[in-house]
């Protein structure tokens, strides 16, 4: 991630310890990210990288911020067609902290995730998960 790209990012309201994410892969800011959050090396040799900064990728899937603002969920192989899209780094969060917890990954992780992320809504999203509300 060069310079522009973080400041772009961080304008857009992306916190710190996604942005290091975003350079260093998930695994460096916690263990419970190191599959769903790896560095965007795909996403850089794409002909999206013209339309998008990426945040991250897993596989051929790359989370990252469209040239209109909106962050984006996108399949490399058909980049203008965005599986969600979203104006709230606060809603990418909770994607996220919602497939982590489908791979069963650990509550007290997710509960560190969202605070590493700054997402404030974990206990309601937890308890919508586990159908309690």
């Amino acid at each position: 991630m060069n310079e522009a790209d973080r400041v772009r990012l961080a304008a857009h309201g992306v916190p710190p310890n996604a942005l290091r994410a975003a350079r260093d892969g998930g695994a460096a800011v916690h263990p419970a990210l190191a599959f769903r959050v790896g560095v965007p090396w795909k996403t850089a040799r794409s002909p999206a990288r013209a339309t998008l900064v990426p945040l991250w990728e897993c596989e051929t899937v790359v989370t990252a911020l469209r040239d209109d603002g909106m962050f984006v969920h996108v399949s490399l192989e058909l980049p203008e067609e965005p599986l969600w899209a979203t104006p709230s780094f606060d809603e990418v969060t909770e994607r996220l902290l919602i497939t982590l917890w489908e791979d069963d990954v650990a509550e007290a992780d997710l509960r560190e995730v969202a605070r590493l992320f700054q997402f404030r809504a974990i206990e309601p999203l937890l308890h919508r998960l586990d159908g309690q509300g």
